[in-house]
């Protein structure tokens, strides 16, 4: 694609910073087809002609289809990222580095920002390319381990430490970062597109299951749909124990680092564009029913093990005591009251994860004037099948922790 001026404005100003009196760019796409849906990604390379250093940088900008179905909304949720980058992951640096904490110890499981930027001339994010330094996406097509699953649970802990411990240290600079993005709000009467990909995710799964029982519960699950989550998505939700989630936890959205060995030892979260203020079992759940199989679940007990320490680890080395603010109780009753959240978003992400990347739909084919939402992706024997089956653990595991 040719780069627009804006962003070669912004590469350059990186490139200043960087040394490069005279460079060059490379480009190549920045993810492959039905690796995301709500932006344009693009890998660049400067290059110094000097020294040959090179300096990889990961670039997302705003879809250029204007009369795309969900225009709008992207554009809002493309806001809410920068303010996050901007505005709330400096702060918890900074948190973090006041307190002294080692720098092993603190949450820094996501990309270096260069610039983050959303007007109306332009709209841009650069990013370290983590890719460059060995990070990459959990194949799809293979059961995810309960080791990495644990990569996700410690992170995803000291994320949410960081909320507890400055609402506790800094309640006047916490509640601005709070009260600020507003666009991130979900109601019954907006969110169309939010919630017509449900209904229509929803309406699929139901005809496509063979269980009468599982087929009910899917059938009440969309009947409740805009009202439970309205309720779990609502700023503070559970008032004592809301936190700035990340708010989009799946495996497209991590990258995953072997560091030579054979097994993912590093974890970054990407893509913060829904991070909102709510249970801490937002994120936790939607990650679990989304991108974890039942015999991962099985170990559920243990996940949560990993999550709280990890989460008492940092909040004591900011100087708040856990277990006022959050004890594993407070988490275990958090998880039955809003783990459903994960229940309600998994066959959305289930059909994607299960899909062969030639059957996802192009989301940029899909206009303003197109007639209804289509299906994200078109099913094969095989996808019927994982979908189904995952689809039913799902449901089965969610009663069986008591979260519905």
């Amino acid at each position: 694609m040719t780069i627009p001026s804006y962003l070669a404005v912004e590469l350059a100003k990186i490139a200043d910073s960087a040394g490069f009196a005279v460079y060059t760019i490379e480009q190549a796409p920045g993810s492959d087809h039905g690796d995301g849906f709500t932006a344009t990604m693009l890998a660049v390379t400067l290059v110094d002609s000097v020294s040959d250093a090179r300096l990889h940088l990961m670039c997302k900008l705003l879809p250029q289809v204007e009369d795309r179905f969900d225009s709008t909304e992207t554009s809002s949720i493309f806001e809410h990222e920068v303010f996050v980058y901007n505005n709330v992951l400096p702060v918890f640096e900074r948190f973090q580095s006041e307190k002294n904490v080692p720098v092993a110890d603190r949450f820094t499981e996501y990309p270096k920002c260069y610039v983050a930027v959303n007007n109306v001339e332009q709209h841009v994010i650069i990013m370290e390319n983590l890719k460059s330094f060995g990070y990459g996406l959990w194949d799809r097509t293979k059961p995810i381990e309960y080791e990495t699953v644990c990569l996700f649970m410690r992170a995803v802990g000291k994320l949410h430490a960081l909320s507890f411990a400055l609402r506790d240290q800094e309640p006047e600079l916490f509640n601005e970062i709070i009260s600020q993005p507003k666009d991130n709000v979900i109601t019954e009467d907006g969110n169309t597109f939010f919630f017509n990909m449900l209904d229509v995710v929803n309406s699929k799964a139901i005809s496509l299951m063979d269980n009468d029982e599982h087929r009910q519960f899917l059938q009440n699950l969309r009947a409740d749909c805009k009202k439970d989550l309205c309720r779990l998505m609502s700023p503070g939700s559970s008032p004592k124990f809301s936190v700035i989630n990340h708010g989009d936890c799946w495996n497209n959205n991590m990258l995953y680092s072997n560091e030579g060995t054979s097994t993912p030892q590093k974890i970054k979260l990407l893509d913060w564009q829904d991070g909102r203020y709510a249970s801490p079992a937002l994120d936790i759940s939607c990650y679990l029913m989304t991108s974890t199989n039942k015999q991962v679940r099985e170990r559920y007990d243990e996940l949560l093990t990993e999550y709280h320490s990890a989460f008492c680890q940092l909040t004591r080395q900011l100087g708040s005591d856990p277990d006022q603010l959050f004890s594993f109780d407070d988490l275990r009753n958090q998880m039955k009251e809003s783990g459903k959240y994960g229940v309600h978003v998994a066959a959305s992400f289930l059909e994607v994860l299960v899909s062969d990347p030639e059957n996802i739909v192009n989301l940029d084919e899909i206009t303003k004037e197109s007639p209804q939402l289509p299906e994200f992706a078109v099913f094969d024997e095989k996808a019927t099948q994982l979908f189904t089956q995952r689809l039913a653990d799902v449901i089965d595991d969610a009663k069986r922790l008591g979260w519905v």
